[in-house]
């Protein structure tokens, strides 16, 4: 494992106080000095050493079995993963995604008896934090809350006046709207959805509630109580979402939805390619826009001037219980009503091995599919085995990559090829939350949006790490699902003429400088996060500011978009359905 994940790692999930006396504390800081020095066995029995000298925190035990698994002990490192879950380390996905040393033993049946004791343990979580009781909040304490909250989006959030004039959204109605209903409001869970329907109005990923993991928290060494309470919301938050039971599979074109695979539901048949027409009467495009704050991620469509998302129907906070939907299908118009499934969807927990790293010869490219953006040194190690190979082209694939960390996508590039990118970004803020940085100037191209902005050097590539030298041609492959670090990747692409961004427009703001600043409501002490900065580099109209042009575009047929949608990446699917992958191999 490289130094920088490992720093990742230490500073997410413990810090060491380098004053401190404590043994242990001593024997964890060199523990770690020898595990990036890959002296993996010592590392094992220092950490070991640590474990038993002083307090038996959870985290030392993966930071063992991590050391042992380098070392190739696998009964060593079973032995501490089973201790690190007996004794209270819950995080099941972090495990799962970011640790690649531990790839090898997923498919072994020690493997499957800790993902069985996963679910144990965090079954027995959740069952005592459905029996702890919400906060109890005053009405006084509720309007406090929510226009702290809201003072705060003004102030901080630059995508707000960025969607008012793109979108033609007028948030203080929205916001407005949202306060009269705590009038009627009675309860905590009820406050609680009410400031998430605010966030979700303002259409940004990155301006959000804070991840609801009540795991991270515990590895963090917070109390069992209060990291109860965030599974509890947690839990509301996943009890009013729309599951995709009953519902067609759609994709989205030219301002149209149409069905993508053949949808039965009752007496009633809709074949493939049938276009939705209307949801309770009214136009899909229209219906999107009355339930703002009830859906994630909605993308924009600048010719049709319209938000759209192929899920829309699949609510985040389902606004109804049955949803009336019409059909064109043969010339005529075929309405019914359908039954919403509404209620607690399991988190989805998956290890980031269903993305790969392919070469293939006969074509001779070197291809990467990278599901989200984690664990990149998985992925360097992998395009490493290919420095022998003869390679004419390079793709790495991130559609529907929804993001992670910039770092994933610089350990890759830096795997295939010294870049040495140099990127200036001209990073942009409100006025009103801009401080005294004496770099500010005022961003004079669109006064209405009343920024403020300075110009951040950023070196991608420059350090000189093993690679496999590859000088061609390396094309990013993305789609309207790819966002955030992903689409940092995309961005990118504007600097290098060694890198091509290949799709199609995202609809979503994507660019550099997408990292959240952290608040926490006074009274709830609810937290939530908000993307302070845009990217303005070389914006001249507002569709410069979503940074989500194609170098080489992608224009879909409605079989392509169906296609596409259900997109398995096998590499049986890449060599011969793959539109993308036969326009690159038409270059």
């Amino acid at each position: 494992m490289k130094p920088r994940i490992i720093l990742l790692i230490f500073g997410y999930i413990f810090t060491i106080n380098a004053n401190s006396q404590n043994i242990a504390d001593s024997l964890y800081g060199i523990a770690w000095d020898s595990f990036n020095e890959e002296k993996y066995t010592e590392a094992a029995l220092l950490f070991e050493e640590s474990i038993q000298t002083g307090e038996g925190l959870a985290i030392k035990h993966l930071n063992a079995a991590s050391s042992w698994a380098y070392a190739n002990n696998k009964e060593k490192t079973f032995e501490h993963l089973f201790k690190m879950v007996n004794v209270g380390y819950l995080n099941k996905e972090f495990v799962l995604v970011w640790f690649s040393e531990l790839y090898k033993y997923h498919d072994c049946q020690e493997w499957k008896e800790l993902m069985d004791l996963f679910n144990i343990k965090r079954k027995e979580f959740y069952d005592y934090a459905v029996t702890v009781d919400f906060q109890k909040l005053e009405k006084e304490k509720m309007y406090q809350d929510f226009d702290t909250l809201v003072n705060k989006l003004i102030k901080v959030s630059p995508h707000l006046k960025v969607r008012e004039n793109v979108c033609k959204l007028n948030y203080q109605s929205y916001f407005s709207k949202l306060r009269k209903e705590l009038e009627t409001c009675t309860s905590s869970d009820e406050f609680a959805l009410i400031l998430k329907r605010a966030l979700i109005s303002c259409q940004d990923g990155h301006t959000s509630l804070t991840a609801l993991n009540p795991f991270e928290y515990l590895s963090e060494g917070k109390s069992p109580e209060f990291c109860a309470s965030i599974a509890k919301y947690e839990l509301l938050f996943n009890s009013v979402k729309i599951r995709n039971e009953n519902l067609p599979k759609l994709v989205y074109q030219n301002g149209k939805y149409y069905v993508a695979e053949d949808y039965s539901y009752n007496r009633y048949f809709i074949p493939r390619k049938t276009e939705l027409t209307k949801v309770n009467q009214i136009k899909p495009a229209e219906y999107i826009l009355n339930n703002i704050d009830q859906k994630l991620s909605l993308s924009w469509d600048f010719e049709e001037k319209c938000f759209f998302s192929e899920t829309f129907l699949q609510q985040t906070i389902a606004s109804d219980t049955v949803v009336e939907l019409t059909f064109l299908a043969e010339n005529k118009e075929v309405s019914f009503p359908v039954t919403l499934k509404i209620g607690y969807t399991p988190r989805n927990i998956s290890s980031v091995t269903s993305g790969f790293v392919w070469y293939w010869e006969a074509k001779q490219i070197l291809y990467i599919r990278m599901p989200r953006m984690a664990n990149g040194v998985y992925y360097a190690e992998e395009i490493r085995k290919s420095s022998n190979k003869k390679i004419e082209k390079v793709i790495i694939d991130i559609r529907h990559n929804p993001g992670g960390s910039d770092y994933d996508w610089e350990d890759v590039l830096n795997a295939i090829s010294p870049l040495k990118l140099k990127i200036e970004t001209d990073y942009a803020y409100t006025k009103s939350f801009s401080g005294s940085d004496s770099l500010l100037k005022d961003y004079e191209k669109m006064p209405e949006l009343d920024l403020v902005y300075k110009t951040v050097t950023r070196n991608i590539g420059t350090k000189d790490l093993k690679n496999i030298n590859f000088t061609g041609n390396i094309y990013i492959f993305f789609d309207n699902s790819t966002f955030s670090a992903a689409g940092s990747l995309v961005s990118a692409c504007y600097y290098s003429d060694k890198l091509i961004s290949v799709g199609q427009p995202t609809g979503r703001i994507l660019g550099f400088g997408t990292n959240p600043e952290i608040f926490k409501l006074p009274n709830s002490k609810i937290s939530y996060r908000i993307a302070p900065v845009l990217d303005m580099t070389d914006v001249n109209v507002y569709e410069d500011i979503f940074h989500d042009k194609p170098e080489i575009e992608i224009k879909p047929s409605l079989d392509d978009k169906i296609l596409l949608r259900n997109n398995p990446y096998t590499i049986e699917f890449l060599k011969t359905k793959d539109f993308y992958m036969k326009r690159i191999l038409a270059e």
